[in-house]
């Protein structure tokens, strides 16, 4: 079942059953789980203009491939301008995951700072090599998206550096007429840890956290566009990694920022 049909039916239910292609490791993608959040989120919403502009996400344990996961939503607050909306993902009578997002109207102000990616930056590589996906070695939920690696070392190569930067899109496969908010929480989460390269052999690496903040709320996309994505490991102690990653399209607007707490079993 395609990613829009499963967003489609939580208008009628809020139980899903997670296809068993969308696996990170032990649990479900991350991405995959959030969008489905965001989205049980939204329906909540008492003002169609109000837009997503922070959320906060906990993973609080695996969720599991081909079973059936309730989402439990409530809304914490609703002013003129502000709605924030609590998601729960209850699977087995356990929750394992949680979503506060905050919607909000536009407001005036005389406060106006840009970040556009340059020329330079942006710099879609005129000849690339996609990605293959390598079935049994890379996570199952990759089979869904087209990835260009531009800067970074691939993981477990012992490498010294960390980080990567790259373009995505989710195939054409997915028959994604239009992107929308939940479309971007799969993007931002596909790419590794921010550290993984620096293994010297596999090992597990799990999100513990993430805050995903949206820029630009206004723009539209076509389900093919291309995206530009860089993460980078701003802190790593005690087996937790601290980074801090950014979204940009395809003219070199930045669309979303995002902090994560990885935990790290190396």
């Amino acid at each position: 079942m395609h990613v829009d049909q499963l967003i489609e039916n939580l208008k009628q239910s809020s139980i899903v059953e997670i296809p068993l292609n969308w696996g990170q490791g032990r649990t479900v993608y991350g991405g995959l789980i959030t969008a489905l959040m965001v989205s049980h989120a939204q329906l909540l919403l008492n003002d169609v203009n109000k837009t997503l502009k922070s959320a906060s996400i906990t993973f609080v344990g695996p969720v599991t491939s081909g079973e059936k996961a309730e989402l439990v939503s409530r809304i914490l607050r609703s002013s003129k301008s502000v709605t924030t909306i609590q998601v729960e993902v209850i699977q087995n009578t356990e929750v394992v995951s949680i979503i506060i997002a905050s919607f909000a109207l536009p407001r005036e102000s005389s406060i106006a700072i840009t970040h556009s990616a340059s020329e330079a930056q942006l710099s879609f590589p005129k000849d690339y090599t996609l990605l293959p996906y390598m079935e049994g070695i890379m996570p199952e939920f990759l089979n869904h998206f087209d990835v260009i690696l531009v800067e970074g070392d691939i993981p477990f190569s012992d490498s010294k550096k960390t980080g990567f930067t790259g373009w995505m899109k989710l195939k054409s496969s997915e028959e994604i007429a239009q992107i929308k908010l939940p479309h971007l929480f799969l993007l931002m989460d596909m790419w590794p840890a921010s550290v993984l390269p620096m293994f010297n052999r596999p090992a597990p690496a799990s999100s513990l956290t993430w805050d995903f903040d949206l820029i630009d709320a206004e723009s539209t996309y076509n389900g093919d566009s291309w995206w530009k994505y860089e993460v980078n490991a701003e802190y790593a102690a005690n087996g937790y990694v601290y980074e801090k990653a950014q979204l940009w399209d395809e003219t070199g607007k930045l669309v979303a920022v995002s902090r994560q707490t990885v935990a790290i079993y190396l």
